[in-house]
């Protein structure tokens, strides 16, 4: 995973969205990820974003983390994660592999054992971020419903000062993101 670093006190563009270029050969119609230059301060050679720390949120809540080798399933071959994850992990820096392995429990039933797992994922999801100092407390709290076959889940993102950047419903973060100028800055 890139290492993010929020660059307090820097203007950010208004997109939430990693920054996205062009393909010189497929045409403006396709593109991939930008890259900061190896002089960036704040993440050389990393994901260029307009707001790195909703982004990097995202990045560890909606991608697909590696999933377990299934021992009894020798012909698995949905194991899911970020490719990046094969070449550019940094332990000692606090990085870890990208995403989450909610995935893997989307077959199982709306209780709250399985609630429990989903929220654990999700925060082990973004633990990389909040060794790293970018920020503080994380909370998942998932609420079963087995008559709508759902499980609802809020968020509680704090800054590394303690003070909450984001408490609401998981949907709600992304609402929040699209709606407002560098939502989750910890200033």
């Amino acid at each position: 995973m890139t290492r993010i670093i929020d660059p307090a006190g820097n203007a950010a563009p208004s997109s939430p969205d990693l920054v996205l270029i062009a393909d010189p050969v497929l045409g403006a119609d396709r593109a991939d990820f930008a890259l900061a230059g190896p002089s960036d301060q704040h993440n050389p050679l990393g994901l260029c974003a307009g707001q790195t720390l909703a982004t990097a949120i995202a990045l560890c809540l909606m991608t697909d983390a590696r999933g377990a080798v299934d021992q009894d399933d020798g012909d698995q071959i949905d194991l899911r994660g970020w490719p990046g994850d094969g070449f550019d992990v940094d332990a000692a820096r606090g990085e870890a592999a990208l995403g989450n392995t909610v995935w893997e429990r989307f077959r199982w039933p709306a209780d709250a054992a399985n609630a429990s797992q989903i929220a654990a994922r999700f925060a082990a999801a973004l633990e990389p971020l909040r060794r790293q100092g970018v920020i503080g407390e994380v909370r998942f709290d998932a609420t079963p419903d087995p008559a709508r076959n759902r499980i609802t889940i809020n968020v509680r993102i704090a800054a590394p000062s303690g003070r909450v950047i984001y408490d609401g419903p998981f949907a709600g973060l992304w609402e929040a993101i699209l709606a407002v100028r560098d939502p989750l800055s910890p200033r």
